[in-house]
């Protein structure tokens, strides 16, 4: 068990587990990054969640500018909605 041959293969052994263990962490990587519950995934949901934000105030404004243009209407025909 003492022979070069032995130990030369002991280190090929662990120089093949070395590389794999870094294929196996590279793949993790990519499957985090690439996965949609990854960190790109995140992005898109609060990116999601501010153009909803946006949405909604949008409309909020809109509504009160109906509002002001409602009454100035009103004010210059003598006409109201009711």
């Amino acid at each position: 068990m003492d022979s070069p041959r032995f130990y030369d293969l002991f280190r090929k052994v662990a120089s093949l587990e070395k590389r794999l263990t870094k294929l196996e962490d590279g793949h993790q990587q990519l499957d985090n990054i690439l996965d949609p519950s990854g960190w790109i995934g995140e992005a898109f949901d609060l990116q999601e969640q501010d153009l909803e934000a946006i949405k909604a105030e949008i409309k909020g404004l809109q509504a009160e500018v109906n509002g002001k243009l409602d009454v100035i209407l009103s004010h210059l025909t003598g006409l109201s909605k009711d």
